[in-house]
């Protein structure tokens, strides 16, 4: 996934609250709601530590180690190494092990709470991004029906998409020929920012459901796709 260093929004905190109190807690409720309702489905977002920078420093926590439940600490953990940078890793230490790691947003993630998104399948069939994607029969024709001025063609079983001027007015919808996989949309363009969709191919564990956010690079939207971290869900 790429990396965003826009920053819109302040950390999410919880106020009154001690910092190792809240990093348990927000493990602990992560293991417990995944345990209960699994990939599909949502949970709250855990808080953050209100010292953004109380866990960094200590060996377990450096970035070429990066830490997973299992391994061996000698205390809590907060780094910025999770999603490629995105978010921020938080792991509990108990006992000499890391009990639980979770992933948290982006510090300018703008929801509230862990919000339902499609199927990328209609995006993955718009023609911008069915381009080059292969076709199932010589001659067919598709026509967008979210850019009605734009179509495709299946010539040589690929599909070869440009405006619609050439393509029959009765043309099936281009979109219901999105697959919605990941790798449709990945490092492309994008044109609404936060915009989300699950794709349908998941981790090999099928824990963590991938999927793709429209975000800011430099001065460009894309599509920066991964395991959504169970930052938002299907609808």
């Amino acid at each position: 996934m790429r990396m965003t260093t826009t920053s819109r929004r302040a950390p999410l905190r919880r106020r009154g609250t001690s910092p190792r109190w809240s990093l348990r807690a927000a493990i602990a409720w992560a293991g417990a709601v995944v345990a209960i309702v699994g990939c599909s489905e949502g949970y709250d977002i855990p808080p953050r530590p209100a010292d953004l920078e109380m866990l960094q420093g200590d060996a377990d926590c450096l970035a070429d180690n990066e830490p997973s439940q299992g391994d061996a600490c000698s205390k809590d953990c907060f780094t910025a190494t999770c999603a490629s940078g995105l978010g921020r890793r938080i792991c509990t230490c108990e006992g000499g092990v890391f009990l639980q790691c979770a992933c948290l947003p982006p510090d300018n993630w703008p929801y509230e709470d862990v919000p339902a998104a499609p199927y990328c399948d209609n995006l993955t069939g718009q023609p911008k991004y069915l381009s080059g994607e292969r076709c199932p029969n010589e001659g067919e024709q598709c026509i967008s029906s979210n850019f009605p001025e734009q179509g495709c063609n299946c010539v040589a079983n690929t599909w070869q998409c440009s405006t619609s001027e050439d393509i029959d007015p009765g043309a099936v919808k281009c979109e219901s020929f999105g697959n919605g996989l990941q790798a449709v949309l990945k490092d492309q363009p994008c044109d609404n920012e936060w915009q989300l969709c699950v794709s349908r191919d998941y981790n090999p564990t099928g824990t963590s459901p991938r999927g793709c956010v429209c975000m800011m690079e430099g001065a460009a939207l894309f599509w920066m796709c991964g395991a959504t971290n169970r930052w938002w869900r299907a609808e």
